[in-house]
């Protein structure tokens, strides 16, 4: 076996949190995730209690995310990503990791945009006062 399908078998639930951000995403570009910017936060409550959340950090040039978490109703962490890919990358795999933060960093811009898009509205609705 190689040490990839090794890496994969100590951390069995990575593609199911890979399909998970990916479905995120999908209901994320059809519009049916209410996403809450709190302070340095976006945050989203799913059904059952799941709760998701992208820590933010100032960037050049605007916002960027430092930590993606999802949690379940007890708060337990089901997943954890960070854009550095601070989740043993020798036990991963380069490749790995970054299939993981590749889609938690489309989530995020699907979720940037969105609210950039209701700022925008907000500054158009000033004008029409």
């Amino acid at each position: 076996m190689s040490a990839r399908l090794n890496a994969l078998a100590e951390f069995p639930d990575y593609p199911r949190q890979i399909q998970l951000v990916r479905g995120l995403i999908e209901k994320a570009r059809q519009g049916k995730i209410g996403w809450v910017k709190l302070g340095t936060a976006f945050t989203a409550s799913l059904p059952n209690g799941i709760v998701v959340n992208f820590v933010l950090t100032a960037a050049k040039g605007g916002m960027t995310w430092q930590l993606f978490t999802v949690r379940d109703k007890q708060g337990n962490e089901l997943v954890r990503v960070e854009p550095q890919g601070y989740m043993s990358p020798v036990a991963l795999g380069p490749d790995t990791i970054n299939t993981l933060v590749d889609a938690t960093s489309e989530l995020f811009a699907i979720i940037l945009g969105a609210a950039s898009d209701d700022l925008d509205r907000a500054i158009e609705s000033l004008k029409n006062l």
